[in-house]
């Protein structure tokens, strides 16, 4: 993957960052995991490429593929970053938190995610997707554009994960074809276990085991009932399968409906959660 980064010198205040932050951005080749050192230096760094190396709304690539997205939690009060941290880890996605100018903050931080690589056509496309990730990661997400940088620091509290998975970023105009066509089998190969819990759990239910079989269920002694489904191991990974021809996902989109969300809708949330 590649980064654009800019390093300062050391205890640059913010003030002074956004003086010299314009031009100057190199892109660098590295793994995901390597962005984890990136963030122990005083530096400003972005997924996009610029023209130049010079940072306008006008010099972004978007003709380059982009590997990972970072997401600013600057208006929230509800989840610390160590929450945020076990909330990705049960999504089983790769990624790194680091605070922000006071790493006593826990509450404000940024969120680095590995995505399956992807080109993004403008801005506005690309904004599309922080509305999506406030639904599956429960809070408010400031909607910047394709331009913006952010800022790491030396003394920042980091916290990551590596041994899941990418992101996967599905677009309206796919929706829309695999929707007409029928065609969901990216969810029924991928919509595992911790995956289809952590869809239900951010709609204030559970998916609760009963034997081989699952339920919905708001209590343990509220529960609504699915259809037939029950859990398949291959290739030491955890499948969600059905008795039923429309797989397990049909449950689920079955119980969204129920919840008021449209057919489209529904399947959108579940690829949100692959």
């Amino acid at each position: 993957m590649k980064v654009s980064f800019l390093k300062f010198q050391d205890g640059t205040s913010k003030q002074d960052r956004a003086k010299i932050s314009a031009k100057g951005f190199k892109v660098y080749d590295c793994e995901f995991k390597d962005l984890k050192r990136m963030l122990n230096f005083d530096g400003a760094y972005t997924a996009f490429q610029f023209s130049g190396g010079e940072r306008k709304n006008e010099n972004v690539l978007f003709d380059r593929e982009i590997d990972f997205i970072t997401l600013d939690i600057d208006k929230n009060d509800t989840m610390d970053i160590d929450t945020m941290h076990i909330h990705l880890k049960k999504m089983n996605l790769n990624h790194i938190l680091s605070t922000t100018s006071d790493n006593s903050n826990k509450f404000k931080y940024r969120i680095l995610i590995e995505i399956e690589p992807r080109k993004f056509t403008n801005s506005d496309e690309y904004k599309e997707i922080y509305k999506d990730l406030e639904k599956i990661l429960g809070v408010k997400i400031d909607e910047l554009t394709a331009s913006q940088i952010y800022y790491s620091y030396a003394n920042s509290y980091i916290l990551s994960f590596f041994n899941g998975n990418k992101k996967h970023i599905i677009t309206q105009q796919k929706i829309t074809h695999y929707v007409s066509k029928n065609d969901f089998q990216i969810i029924n190969q991928n919509l595992t276990e911790d995956k289809a819990n952590a869809l239900i759990e951010s709609l204030g239910f559970k998916l609760v085991r009963d034997g081989t079989y699952m339920k919905f269920s708001l209590s343990p002694n509220d529960t609504i009932p699915s259809a037939n489904a029950f859990f398949h191991k291959s290739r030491n990974k955890v499948m969600i399968k059905d008795f039923s021809t429309s797989g397990f996902y049909g449950d689920i989109i079955d119980f969204l409906s129920y919840q008021g969300f449209s057919k489209t809708d529904a399947i959108k949330l579940c690829y949100q959660f692959l």
